[in-house]
């Protein structure tokens, strides 16, 4: 897997890097990339949930919209970068109309929307399904107001499902590249 410009890993299968309160809920998610750009949520409230088995028997992340359950990250750059960004998710029940196109990672300029001017790695539509890679590629966008779980700048459009593990790059992988990442986790996660 290239380690080049990886800008974020979060692992939710290394229960090393998930710290959870005494109710379960997720308070930090530590980066495994080196740059310590840890997934923090301060209030217990909007905590995600810690799953034993979230994704095909492996832990991970589970969001909840009704409770608006969201992290956020330090910004990943102070100009705008490129970046490709894989998730793997897990989203079996449809959630609410308004949450449409709910977000796995987002970030912005702290302005305008994560899919005009950040990053926006999300469910299209109202789309449901089980385990799987989601994978996005972005050019000259701003990468601040980082957030897992829900939109950049504002609180919206919350995701309802799992997320096992979340990969960010400051750069455009080539599809070999790509690939090699893919399998990673398509290995890792029993994904077809």
């Amino acid at each position: 897997m290239p380690r080049e410009a990886l800008e974020v890993w979060l692992d939710a299968a290394d229960a090393a890097t998930v710290v959870t309160d005494e109710a379960g809920r997720v308070e930090a998610w530590k980066d495994k990339s080196g740059k310590l750009r840890h997934a923090t949520q301060a209030a217990a409230e909007h905590r995600p949930f810690y799953v034993a088995d979230g994704v095909n028997g492996k832990p991970a992340l589970r969001f909840d919209e009704q409770l608006a359950t969201r992290m956020e990250l330090p910004d990943l750059a102070e100009n705008k970068i490129s970046a490709t960004i894989f998730a793997v998710v897990s989203n079996p029940e449809p959630g609410l109309e308004i949450n449409h196109d709910p977000r796995i990672l987002t970030a912005s300029d702290g302005q305008g929307f994560d899919y005009l001017v950040g990053l926006c790695c999300s469910i299209p539509g109202l789309q449901t399904g089980g385990p799987r890679i989601i994978v996005t590629q972005h050019q000259d966008r701003w990468a601040k107001h980082v957030r897992v779980g829900c939109f950049s700048p504002n609180y919206q459009t919350y995701l309802k499902g799992y997320i096992g593990e979340i990969l960010v790059y400051s750069r455009l992988l080539t599809r070999e590249e790509q690939d090699l990442v893919r399998v990673y986790l398509t290995t890792k996660w029993r994904l077809e």
